[in-house]
Formats: structure tokens, C-alpha cells, sequence
């Protein structure tokens, strides 16, 4: 019996070893996976990217963002002339605080009667970083009323913060953390409609009928893309109404902008999904190459920890996310009320996504049929 067992054990090693997708999938990927996961959140939030604005160009309050420049979390990419500068930073989503300093800093600081004041803005769309932003502000401000006090000696607290919330003035997690969830979602649909459809075909035999009939290529395609778009589109309509009318999600911004923007962000998916397909042999290895994908995206698009807190190397492989593009755009219209346009960069990381993926797709697609 004991022969008979080991000699099923060794044939079951010998078939898993020659299967290489799934030698990469169960052995390599996870490996890879849980190696790029602990570079990308390892560390702690930092490099928020701040703004600072010094309306009283006095040397105290030069000195006092000098603090703020070597206070560890903060990353101050932004020194700006004008409070209209800072609204727009931070509508755009380019910074995720600012600090202004008020005319009259220096002598509050020298009149015993009077407090002087740092007024904090902060983004409050991303809750986890608007906390750490804060508690960077403080420390800042108690680093520099340190050195006021110990060259006054007697001497009240200095200074008194004056922190501003925006967009999600209570810091509620759930205007946070439910539009994320919302997309990926979003993402799940736009990913595994066409890859489980296409995988089915092939897996049927019926791939290969369909590319030799009298259909065009950008017919069939658009035969498996027009059924995706309609059901992904529909049922994010769904959430976007869950979202809004049950938990109180505010929807300031252009809904038509909105659901453009989030159409094309399906069609881009839908040809990732596509290349999915290519490289399954059956449904099921289709399900699990989303579901992989799922994972990573949850770490490198920003969800679960802020880009700018990563690592150099995994901030560049985040840009290959079409997520990591389109969170911004999503929570800027949703949740600030941005237009369009202030979001070019991230418009065209998606139209550049979008065209790679579909070439990808469609060339990827013939190869593996014509074989």
C-alpha cells in the first residue's frame, strides 16, 4: 500500500513539475507577489507631498519651515506665493497638505498677549493620510515651539494649529475607503468578463471557428467587448447609487464627466482582460490570473498604502495600473468636485494604458489562434 501511494505521489510531482503555468502560479508568483507587497508596505506613511505658503517672510518663520522641511513624513514639493495656488494643488490632488503661515507670525510671537498661528490643510478624501498629516504637524510645531521656548525661557505655548479639513471634514472612513472598493469591484467585472469568455471559447474549441469565420477581427472583438461594457457600466451605475443614497458618499463633481471617464476606464480593463485570455488555457486559470491581478492592484494603485510612501522602483511599476490613474481622477470628481481637466496627466496615462493593452490584445490573440 505504502509503494502504491508514494508511487501516485510520484506521479502527481511529475505532472505538476511539467505543468509550467502552474509551477509559476503556485510557487513563483506567490513568492514574487509577497516580495513586492512587503517593498511596497514596509514603510511607514511618508512623503506626503505638502505645500507651504510663508506670507510673513519673517526669520521665524523661515525657521519655522525649516522644521517643517526636516519633519520625517513630509515631503515639501510645493512653495507657493498665493492662497489660490495652494486651492488648486490640492483640488488637483498634487499635494495631500499645505501649511500657511499668516501675516503678522513674528510679532504674535513677541507680543505675551497674543498666540501666534500655522493654519493646516489638509485632504481629508484620503483619511489614513490626512491623519499622518496631521500628526506631522504637530510634531513639527512642537519642535519648533521646543526651540522658542528654550530661547525664551518662561514663555507660553507659542503656537497655536489651526487644522482644516477638506473635502471630508469628519475624516470618515467611509468616504475613503467605499469609492476604492466601488472600483475595484469595477475592475473585477471589466477584468474576468472577457477573460473567462475568451478562455471558454478556446477551451470549447469554438475560438478557433470564430477567427476563421467570415468575421472581422474588430467585429469579434467588439462582439466580446459590447456585452462586458454593458454589464460592467450597469452595475457600476448600481454601486454609484448604493454609495451615494445608502452611505452618504457626496457626489460634488459633473456626473456625466464622471461616467465618461469611468467608461473609457472599462474599456481599457476590458483589454487587459483580453490579455488574460491569451495566456489561459482554461476558465479557470483565466479567474485565478484576475484574481492575482486583484492582489497586486490592491497594494500598487494606492489602496492600501499612499504611492508616494513606496518605494522609487514600485512607484514606476504602480504607473503600469490603470487604478493607480483613474483613483485620482474618480475621488477628485466624486469627492472634491474637480473637472476633467485638471487631471491631464493621469487622462493621458490612461489613453496610453488603454492603447497598449488593446495592441497587446488583438496581436497577442492572432498569434495564439494562428497557432
Amino acid at each position: 500500500m505504502i509503494y502504491r501511494i508514494l508511487g501516485l505521489v510520484k506521479k502527481e510531482l511529475i505532472q505538476f513539475s511539467r505543468d509550467r503555468f502552474l509551477v509559476i502560479l503556485v510557487i513563483v508568483f506567490p513568492l514574487v507577489e509577497l516580495l513586492l507587497i512587503g517593498f511596497g508596505t514596509a514603510n511607514p506613511v511618508e512623503n506626503i507631498t505638502t505645500a507651504i505658503l510663508d506670507l510673513d517672510q519673517s526669520q521665524q518663520s523661515r525657521q519655522l519651515v525649516q522644521v517643517l522641511e526636516n519633519t520625517r513624513g513630509l515631503n515639501i514639493k510645493y512653495y507657493s506665493t498665493d492662497g489660490d495656488e495652494v486651492d488648486s494643488l490640492l483640488d488637483r490632488g498634487e499635494v495631500s497638505a499645505a501649511f500657511i503661515i499668516p501675516h503678522g507670525f513674528a510679532a504674535d510671537l513677541a507680543n505675551a498677549d497674543r498666540q501666534a498661528e500655522l493654519q493646516v490643510v489638509v485632504d481629508g478624501s484620503q483619511s489614513m493620510v490626512a491623519e499622518e498629516a496631521i500628526v506631522s504637524a504637530q510634531a513639527a510645531v512642537a519642535t519648533f515651539e521646543q526651540s522658542i521656548l528654550i530661547s525664551s525661557p518662561g514663555g507660553s505655548m507659542p503656537i497655536e494649529p489651526r487644522v482644516r479639513v477638506w473635502f471630508n471634514e469628519t475624516l470618515s472612513m467611509a468616504i475613503s475607503l467605499i469609492p476604492s472598493e466601488m472600483l475595484f469591484i469595477l475592475v473585477f467585472i471589466a477584468l474576468v468578463i472577457p477573460a473567462w469568455g475568451i478562455a471558454r471559447e478556446r477551451e470549447r474549441g469554438t475560438l478557433e471557428q470564430l477567427m476563421i469565420s467570415p468575421l472581422r477581427t474588430y467585429e469579434l472583438f467588439l462582439g466580446k467587448a459590447i456585452p462586458a461594457v454593458i454589464v460592467a457600466f450597469t452595475v457600476f451605475l448600481f454601486m454609484l447609487g448604493m454609495v451615494t443614497f445608502l452611505f452618504d458618499v457626496p457626489m460634488r463633481g459633473s456626473l456625466a464627466a464622471l461616467l465618461g471617464i469611468t467608461l473609457f476606464f472599462i474599456l481599457v480593463n476590458l483589454g487587459l482582460g483580453v490579455i488574460f485570455s491569451v495566456f489561459s488555457r482554461t476558465q479557470m486559470q483565466a479567474l485565478i490570473l484576475v484574481f492575482l491581478f486583484i492582489m497586486l492592484q490592491n497594494v500598487f494603485s494606492g489602496y492600501a498604502i499612499p504611492v508616494e510612501s513606496m518605494p522609487t522602483v514600485i512607484q514606476w511599476v504602480s504607473n503600469l495600473f490603470p487604478s493607480t490613474h483613474f483613483f485620482i481622477i474618480f475621488r477628485g470628481v466624486m469627492v472634491k468636485g474637480s473637472s476633467l481637466g485638471a487631471f491631464p496627466t493621469e487622462i493621458i496615462a490612461l489613453i496610453l494604458l488603454g492603447v497598449a493593452f488593446w495592441t497587446i490584445a488583438i496581436i497577442s490573440l492572432r498569434r495564439r489562434s494562428a497557432v
